[in-house]
């Protein structure tokens, strides 16, 4: 049984398996981002096809830089069209050496939303 299934040429999680809000939430990002070439994934990421590269699998694979150790990004590299960048998944802020991420802390802005306590996570809450 797959775990995806197409609407629209849209991709999401299979409707006999309920998502949780971070995977709801990665998707929104993928899909905003755009997934050009390639298929939204939970995480946020979009899988490119082969053949191509890139945050939006935009880029031939043949000019992406983030090819080698992944550009020495922790989490996602970028391909520009002047070399690339780094970014973070969902729950991460990108580190002043621009390469590393740090988990943010949901429960330092309005208790994370929560009613009683916030209690952080790794790239997430509760």
């Amino acid at each position: 049984q797959a775990s995806e299934t197409q609407l629209n040429g849209m991709h999401a999680v299979h409707p006999f398996r309920q998502p949780t809000a971070d995977q709801l939430a990665g998707l929104a990002l993928c899909y905003a981002r755009g997934c050009v070439n390639g298929i939204c994934q939970p995480s946020g990421q979009c899988s490119c096809y082969p053949g191509w590269a890139g945050q939006s699998c935009s880029n031939s694979s043949e000019t992406d830089a983030c090819a080698a150790s992944n550009g020495d990004c922790q989490h996602q590299c970028i391909n520009l069209v002047d070399g690339y960048e780094c970014a973070c998944d969902v729950g991460f802020s990108l580190g002043s050496n621009q390469m590393n991420c740090t988990d943010v802390n949901e429960c330092n802005v309005l208790n994370g939303g929560c009613e009683h306590q916030c209690t952080n996570r790794v790239g997430s809450y509760e």
